[in-house]
């Protein structure tokens, strides 16, 4: 029926859009209360690491999609692999 489609899409697209609206109507009100053109975003470290592992993340994703996806499984050492990023991840922005 397509409900684990469904399913799926719904863990991704529902963090997204909140993130791209809140981020959209948090900006808009910036603007108007500051009366202002531009607002000016600094990025820390910390989030500069985020970014650097957010990256690093989608990247295993897709390509262990494009080597096992075929077969439909992945394969449990990809389980591993994640965890070893998060925890490097976690260990790097706790000491930044």
């Amino acid at each position: 029926k397509g409900l684990a489609n469904m399913a799926v899409t719904a863990c991704f697209a529902t963090p997204v859009f909140n993130l791209l609206m809140g981020l959209g109507i948090a900006f808009s009100i910036a603007r108007k209360v500051m009366d202002t053109k531009q607002i000016y975003v600094e990025l820390t470290p910390t989030l500069n690491v985020g970014f650097l592992f957010l990256f690093l993340n989608c990247a295993l994703v897709m390509a262990f999609g494009l080597i096992f996806g075929r077969e439909g499984i992945i394969p449990k050492q990809f389980g591993y692999l994640a965890i070893t990023v998060y925890t490097t991840y976690v260990i790097t922005s706790l000491s930044v």
